[in-house]
């Protein structure tokens, strides 16, 4: 053990690589992650709030600014960042569209899981999301949350691009904590 090695004495679950949550639009992806770090005692990286801390703006305001060629090498230079970090942790991927070489490369170097939710708890999800905060998810994405009608299409789309790559977890109704305590039980298996 390392003894700058922060986190892996107070971890409850030793991780041989990064464990990276990847799922369609409004499954609660982040919440699920934190408490999963909360639970395992590790680290936390959300690649949505990585970006936007070192573009220095928020993501809307991020995504509208730049042009996609240039939003992708930053989502993948702070992507590397995040892989890159012992000890290891969760990475949340959350509503981000990643390249397929991104993509092949979380599923080489990290333990990589879709979550999947019904599509009636993503549509509530959403509501609860809007009507919390002023924050209009990226409906000028490709991959990202378009309107509560096209909602159905997203989760479909998002399945096609991580089906057979990812380990495929459906949490079905469960909430947040629930989910990452299953989350938890699978890693320490």
């Amino acid at each position: 053990m390392d003894e700058h090695d922060y986190y892996a004495p107070h971890a409850l679950v030793r991780l041989d690589r990064h464990v990276a949550l990847a799922g369609p639009p409004a499954v609660d992806l982040a919440p699920i992650g934190h408490y999963l770090a909360s639970l395992c005692g590790i680290t936390f990286h959300e690649l949505a709030r990585l970006v936007e801390h070192d573009a220095g703006m928020g993501w809307a305001r991020l995504a509208r600014r730049s042009r996609g060629e240039e939003l992708a090498r930053q989502v993948a230079k702070t992507l590397r960042r995040a892989l890159a970090d012992r000890p290891f942790g969760v990475i949340v991927i959350g509503h981000i569209p990643l390249p397929w070489r991104l993509r092949w490369r979380l599923r080489r170097t990290t333990r990589l899981l879709y979550i999947d939710r019904p599509l009636n708890m993503a549509i509530q999800s959403a509501r609860k999301h809007r009507a919390r905060t002023r924050e209009q998810f990226p409906e000028f994405m490709p991959g990202g949350l378009l309107n509560a009608g096209r909602l159905r299409a997203a989760h479909e789309q998002r399945r096609r691009e991580y089906r057979r790559m990812a380990t495929v977890l459906d949490v079905g109704e469960a909430p947040t904590l629930r989910a990452a305590q299953r989350l938890k039980a699978l890693l320490e298996a």
